[in-house]
């Protein structure tokens, strides 16, 4: 069997391709080709590896005719159609805590700077003048912040601003009021969150939930005069709601990290009103976190090829355990039971169960499944394989 190739389509640390290479993969970089040039290339390939500049959409994605897993250097996903991924049956990987510390530190940073006109005082130091009275900020101190997003980079965010005394309130919309007292924060719902902070500070991800989440009704319900943070994706905050609150003086200030396009269209409003400090999407941008998620992608991978299993799985989570090498022959056996039941049945409209027994089944048991559908799709479908397996069950309305 040839080694497996990987192509890096953005700047990784090196330590990425020493890594694969060592393990026995062909590595090749391309950095800084337009959409087209990379489908040219993507078609040869069985991984792919990209942080968050190179944008791996569908029509990319049709080209791949060998790719098994893409890796991205880092936790967002929201470069890569994952949909379309997992209906070619590639694996989407990413590293969720390579860049957590990065992120929250830059969160308080950013915070920090909106609150003392940090920025605002340096630039005026660079004009030549010295004005101490311009630049009277505010103190962290006895505020009420709410963290919307109790995940790895909001838990650290509140941990660090517990030691500037501040009182931290939490949101989340997957974990519950429990868990999310248990992380250190006092649970309140969305509406109170949004209407008792002084600071809200945002880590949660883009999604069609969360769009707009943070619009004009929800800016006015805010306390006058409170500061909004938000270091996780553009989108979640209304841009156009959140300047009009800006120039009318409700919305305190406003600490940017992420725009809804990027880069946003130049001169921006936003980006330069007095009241915001605005950075160009820097919060993983680390010498430290680059080289973590670099490392762990590459390992992620080089697992992944080598059967010793599959972590940080973004479109096929409960598989990791089913696709290790000890799991092999069960799936295996799952698989060609799919495949004899293909023989005999139509493969749409219909309800199978599978039982599992002993406890490396019970362990693997969505695997499995996904296995035995995979079987039992690969009669008419030969693209289906335990990834996409779930997707093309609800299609054709197999229980």
């Amino acid at each position: 069997m040839s080694a497996p190739r990987v192509l890096i389509a953005d700047a990784v640390s090196t330590d990425c391709d020493d890594i694969l290479r060592a393990h026995g993969i062909e590595v090749h970089r391309a950095l800084g080709l337009s959409p087209a040039e990379y489908g040219d290339l993507v078609g040869d390939f069985e991984g792919m590896i990209v942080r968050s500049a190179v944008k791996i959409d569908r029509a990319m994605i049709e080209r791949m005719q060998t790719m098994r897993a893409l890796g991205r250097a880092g936790t967002g996903v929201d470069n890569i159609d994952v949909v379309a991924a997992t209906e070619k049956g590639i694996i989407v990987m990413n590293v969720p805590d390579g860049n957590t510390i990065s992120a929250a530190e830059h969160s308080i940073a950013m915070l920090l700077s909106l609150m003392r006109k940090i920025p605002a005082a340096s630039a005026s130091i660079r004009d030549g003048k010295w004005d101490r009275k311009s630049f009277t900020g505010n103190e962290v101190l006895d505020k009420r912040v709410g963290i919307l997003g109790m995940g790895r980079i909001g838990r650290e965010v509140a941990t660090r601003l517990r030691a500037f005394g501040a009182t931290i309130i939490g949101h989340d919309p997957v974990l519950s009021a429990d868990a999310v007292g248990s992380l250190g924060a006092t649970p309140v719902t969305f509406e109170e969150l949004i209407e008792t902070s002084d600071i809200i500070s945002i880590h949660i991800p883009l999604v069609a939930e969360t769009k707009g989440l943070i619009g004009k009704a929800e800016l006015a319900r805010m306390r006058k005069g409170a500061f909004i943070v938000n270091c996780a994706r553009g989108g979640i905050v209304d841009e156009v709601a959140l300047l009009e609150s800006l120039n009318a003086g409700h919305t305190g200030g406003a600490a940017l990290d992420v725009f809804e396009e990027e880069p946003p269209q130049f001169p921006s409003e936003l980006g330069v009103h007095p009241n915001v400090v605005a950075t160009p999407h820097i919060a993983a941008s680390t010498r430290e976190a680059q080289e973590r998620v670099a490392i762990a992608i590459a390992h992620q991978l080089a697992e992944y090829f080598e059967g010793a299993g599959a972590r940080g799985v973004v479109n096929a989570r409960g598989l990791e355990a089913s696709l290790g090498a000890a799991a092999l022959p069960l799936m295996s056996a799952a698989s060609l039971l799919g495949q004899m039941l293909g023989q005999l049945v139509a493969c749409d409209n219909v309800e199978c169960r599978l039982t599992a027994y002993g406890p490396d089944a019970v362990q693997i048991v969505r695997g499995l499944g996904a296995s035995f559908l995979a079987g039992l799709f690969s009669c008419t479908d030969p693209t289906a394989n335990p990834i996409n397996a779930e997707l093309l069950a609800s299609r054709r309305n197999v229980r």
